[in-house]
C-alpha cells in the first residue's frame, strides 16, 4: 500500500476544503473568500456539522475527482487568463508550512482533522474604506444605500445588519473544536473593537496552546489597553491594513496615517507578537503607489523590527480594479515596481502576493461598463471624503486623463 507521502494531488484539488473554511462577517459560511456560494450560519450548531457536512464533503468528492466545482470557478478563470489565483497561492503556501506528508494526510485521511479557521464575528468597523462595502463594515451601510439611490447598484449591501457571533458560539467552539486547529485567522469587520472578538481572544489565551497560532487583520485605529489585555499570552501575529501612504491613505481609508503608525509601533512592542505585517488592497485608486509603498517599510524595517512582511491582495469588483486602465499605463508601474524590488534588493518572501500581483496587473483591460461603474464611483468617494483624489495625488490625476 502506497503512503500519504507517495500519492500526487489532482491538478484541480485546492487544499482549503481539507484544512478548513470561511465565517463570513453577514452570518454565512463559505470555503473561501473567493468562494462563489454563502451558506447559513446556525449559531446553535457545532462546527463539526459544517467540517463533516454533505456541502463540503461535496467540494472534496469533486475535488479528488479532479473536476472543478461550480464555488471554485473564479480561480479558474483568474488562472486561464494568466494569474495567480488564490487556490495556487494556498496550495503553495500550505505545503511549505506543513510539508508534502501532511498535507496529503489532510486530503486522503478519512476523518478530516479542522487545521485552520477564518473567522468574522460581526460587521462591526468604524471605518468606511472606499473599496469596502456594508457587508464587511457597519459603517457603509448608510452610505451604501445613498450609493444605491444615485444609480451605484453594483454594490454589496448588507440586508441583515444585526447578526453577530455570540458568546455561546465561542464557547462551544473553544470547548468542541479547537483541538486539532493550528492556524485561526480573524477579520472583521475590524475585530479589535468587537467585544465577542476580545472575548474570544481572552478565552483562548486562557487555553495555552503553544502549536496554535493566531492571525489578527486590523485597520490599526484601535490599539489600547482592553486588546493589550485580550490578546495576554497567544501566540499572536496581526496585520494593519493601509493602503496608500500620508493623505492617500487618509482619502482611501478616512483615517489618519500618522496615528496608524503609531498604533503600529505601540503593536510592535508587545512582547509575544511574533510576527506583523502590512496588507495593501491594491485597486484602481492606489496600483500606481505600490512601489512608493515597498519603498517607505524597506526604510522602515529596522524601526519595526517585528515587520515580517508586505503583503498585497486585490480589489477585483469591478469598479475597484485597476484594469479599468489601458495595459500601457499598468505595464509603466510594473516596470516601476520591478526596477524598486531589484534597486532595493528586496527578498521574495518580503512581499506576499507580489508575483499574483504583477500578473493580474499585465492583464487585459475590463469592458467600458466596468469603467463607467469606476468613474461614478470614484465622484462618490470623492463627494464623501469632500476632496478629490486626483488634487490630493496629481499623479493619480494624470493617469485619469491619459488612460480613462
Amino acid at each position: 500500500m502506497s503512503s500519504h507521502c507517495e500519492k500526487s494531488l489532482p491538478d484541480k484539488l485546492c487544499l482549503i476544503p481539507f484544512m478548513g473554511f470561511n465565517i463570513h462577517p453577514a452570518g454565512e459560511w463559505q470555503l473561501c473568500c473567493s468562494a462563489r456560494k454563502k451558506h447559513l450560519l446556525n449559531l446553535e450548531d457545532q462546527l463539526s456539522s459544517i467540517w463533516e457536512g454533505n456541502i463540503i464533503n461535496s467540494v472534496r468528492e469533486t475535488m479528488l475527482a479532479n473536476k472543478v466545482h461550480p464555488d471554485c470557478v473564479g480561480c479558474f478563470q483568474l488562472e486561464k487568463a494568466g494569474a495567480a489565483s488564490r487556490r495556487i497561492r494556498f496550495n503553495k503556501k500550505r505545503l511549505k508550512i506543513y510539508g508534502k506528508d501532511k498535507c496529503y494526510k489532510s486530503v486522503y485521511e478519512k476523518k478530516k482533522r479542522l487545521l485552520e479557521l477564518d473567522i468574522s464575528f460581526s460587521n462591526l468597523c468604524n471605518l468606511d474604506c472606499v473599496t469596502c462595502n456594508s457587508e464587511y463594515s457597519s459603517s457603509w451601510i448608510k452610505q451604501d444605500y445613498k450609493a444605491v439611490s444615485e444609480g451605484m447598484n453594483f454594490r454589496n449591501i448588507r440586508k441583515d445588519r444585526s447578526w453577530k457571533i455570540n458568546k455561546g458560539f465561542i464557547d462551544s467552539l473553544i470547548e468542541n473544536s479547537i483541538k486539532d486547529i493550528k492556524m485561526i485567522f480573524i477579520k472583521g469587520g475590524e475585530p479589535l473593537i468587537e467585544p465577542n472578538c476580545l472575548y474570544f481572544l481572552k478565552k483562548l489565551s486562557e487555553f495555552q496552546r503553544d502549536d496554535l497560532t493566531v492571525y489578527v487583520q486590523t485597520n490599526g485605529t484601535a490599539m489600547d489597553s482592553k486588546v493589550i489585555s485580550a490578546i495576554g499570552d497567544l501566540n499572536i501575529e496581526i496585520s494593519f491594513s493601509a493602503d496608500g501612504l500620508k493623505s492617500h491613505y487618509d482619502w482611501i481609508r478616512g483615517f489618519d496615517f500618522y496615528k496608524m503608525l503609531e498604533n503600529f509601533e505601540q503593536l510592535n512592542a508587545i512582547k509575544n507578537l511574533k510576527h506583523s505585517y502590512f496588507n495593501y488592497t491594491v485597486s484602481a485608486f492606489n496600483f500606481h503607489r505600490v512601489s512608493d509603498f515597498i519603498k517607505f517599510f524597506m526604510d522602515k524595517k529596522k524601526r519595526f523590527h517585528k515587520l515580517r512582511r508586505l503583503s498585497f491582495g486585490i480589489a477585483h469588483e469591478s469598479h475597484l480594479n485597476f484594469r479599468v486602465f489601458s495595459q500601457d499605463t499598468r505595464k509603466k508601474y510594473i516596470r516601476q515596481i520591478e526596477e524598486t524590488v531589484k534597486e532595493l534588493n528586496v527578498k521574495e518572501d518580503f512581499l506576499d502576493g507580489y508575483t499574483a500581483l504583477l500578473q493580474e496587473l499585465s492583464l487585459d483591460k475590463l469592458s467600458e461598463s466596468s469603467v463607467q461603474k469606476f468613474q461614478k464611483w470614484l465622484s462618490f468617494c470623492n463627494s464623501m471624503r469632500k476632496k478629490n483624489l486626483q488634487d490630493i495625488d496629481l499623479c493619480f490625476g494624470q493617469i485619469l486623463k491619459e488612460s480613462l
